[in-house]
């Protein structure tokens, strides 16, 4: 076995297909099953089994796949090193969504101020496909809202935050001090999607208010759902950071849930056994002071 085997392994998983692996891996069909057979023969193990017109994975090959990835993210990475030794480095840097449209582009743009040569590749996903890339290493560290409970994931708080339940200026709960959870469940949400840190969040909330959350709408764009919350197509749970602008304009209204609880905090997560070299470390320590220097 090589890393060869390893990398097409990561990919038919990822791909979910065999003829898409092989298109991305550059090589041919026959090869990348071939890789395949040659694994599950030495490992004595079925990895995947054909599922329609693609490929599902086992119990086995779900075992494995977060160490396969990140074997595969640390060669890519080595070869890279070895590929631009002399040329500036980077560091690659994940974030939750609220994190990327409050925090992140703020804390890069001072980053660069020591560190002008250094290039800082961002991802901007979900909580859960952020946690996903950290175990994979994918990225460097990531900073997320909500709560990380993940082996080989070190996670510390590094900020707070609240989300804020909004409705439309026309709406009644603009007249109300404070809105009883049971007013709620004849009220339309607007909500992120289901894996979103925001969305679990308020799921949470709500269920211990008796409340199951079933969303009319679902949208991975907050500038979509506060859209929609304006014409008064329905209510939504967002973080306060994200859209006090559009409170401010009055575009949206906050209304207060009666014995709801809404703060969180922001967190920096990074793999337990990530080599943390100096830039990503004077990154980690920008980010830790962040709370102590802005407002």
């Amino acid at each position: 076995m090589n890393i060869r085997h390893f990398r097409i392994f990561v990919t038919v998983y990822r791909e979910g297909n065999i003829s898409r692996a092989a298109q991305k891996l550059g090589i041919s069909q026959p090869a990348t099953s071939l890789s395949i057979h040659e694994m599950e023969k030495k490992y004595q193990v079925k990895l995947f089994v054909r599922a329609g017109r693609g490929v599902k994975p086992t119990e086995a090959a779900d075992k494995i796949y977060q160490s396969a990835a990140r074997l595969d993210a640390l060669y890519n990475e080595l070869d890279q090193q070895m590929l631009t030794w002399n040329e500036a480095g980077r560091i690659s840097v994940g974030a939750s969504v609220s994190v990327g449209a409050c925090i992140l582009p703020d804390m890069i743009r001072e980053f660069h101020h020591d560190h002008k040569d250094l290039k800082v590749r961002v991802a901007v996903e979900s909580t859960q496909k952020i946690m996903a890339m950290v175990l994979e290493d994918r990225v460097d560290l990531a900073i997320v809202e909500g709560d990380v409970n993940a082996e080989k994931i070190h996670s510390m708080d590094i900020m707070g935050d609240e989300l804020v339940a909004v409705c439309s200026r026309f709406h009644r709960f603009t007249k109300m001090k404070q809105v009883k959870p049971e007013e709620l469940k004849a009220e339309d949400f607007i909500m992120r999607e289901p894996d979103s840190g925001t969305r679990m969040q308020a799921e949470s909330a709500l269920r211990q208010l008796g409340i199951e959350l079933d969303p009319l709408w679902e949208s991975i764009s907050t500038a979509a759902i506060v859209e929609a919350v304006s014409k008064d197509l329905g209510i939504t749970i967002l973080p306060k950071r994200m859209i006090q602008d559009k409170i401010d304009a009055k575009e949206v209204v906050p209304f207060k849930i009666e014995g709801m609880e809404l703060k969180r905090k922001y967190r920096l997560i990074y793999h337990d056994r990530k080599f943390i070299t100096p830039p990503i470390q004077d990154f980690m320590d920008l980010a830790k002071g962040w709370k102590k220097t802005h407002k």
